[in-house]
């Protein structure tokens, strides 16, 4: 089972179990990409939904169905999810759902330390393709920034400030020394463009320079 992400397939969608109806809704402006992700994350032990993945391991591959239940006009993720929102009351009660609220899919849980290890390991070393840059970067085009999310990333901010995230660990600057290996730092770190020379030249005609005193 696997779909074409460079297919841009804004929609509400559930996985169904065809076996007792049961079924986890969701939303996203690239579904095929989402559908990918969920089956990638329920075969490698990894979906962060213990429900759904249970039911996974129990009835297998084959029992599971995605469906699309909406396509809006607008690809918007703030379109999505209110239409997302009608879907959940059944799915939390007779489905896989672990939240009612379409803005966090978590209900509020937080992940252990071993499920944050596993997903950290995980993704350690990948890369996004380019392809895959270019389409995050075509949605960020279309996407709609409201006061609601200018306010609410305030609010993050000032919540974050002062805050000590408590010093790198040594694999950490491990990294870090690593990936500067080779490279120059520095202000000069990088050539000045012809234009540059050619600005900073043209700035300095007419000007005196003196001595600084003693």
């Amino acid at each position: 089972m696997g779909f074409d992400e460079s297919i841009v397939l804004p929609s509400v969608y559930e996985l169904r179990n065809i076996l007792n109806g049961k079924r986890y809704v969701g939303s996203s402006v690239h579904s095929h990409a989402r559908w990918n992700r969920h089956i990638r994350e329920l075969t490698l032990q990894k979906h962060s939904n213990p429900k759904l993945q249970n039911a996974w391991n129990k009835y297998g591959p084959d029992a599971f169905v995605f469906t699309i239940l909406e396509r809006p006009e607008d690809i918007t993720e703030e379109a999505l999810r209110p239409l997302e929102q009608l879907y959940l009351a059944d799915a939390v009660a007779n489905g896989y759902n672990l939240s009612l609220d379409a803005t966090a899919p978590m209900g509020n849980r937080k992940h252990s330390q071993a499920t944050r290890d596993k997903m950290k390991k995980s993704h350690t070393g990948l890369k996004n393709t380019s392809e895959a840059n270019r389409k995050i970067g075509e949605a960020n085009k279309r996407r709609v920034i409201t006061p609601e999310f200018r306010a609410k990333r305030a609010e993050i901010g000032r919540r974050r400030l002062g805050k000590h995230f408590g010093p790198m660990s040594e694999q950490g600057r491990k990294n870090v020394s690593e990936g500067k290996k080779g490279k120059q730092t520095g202000p000069w770190a990088k050539p000045m463009s012809e234009q540059g020379r050619l600005n900073i030249s043209k700035a300095k005609l007419g000007k005196i320079y003196r001595a600084a005193l003693p």
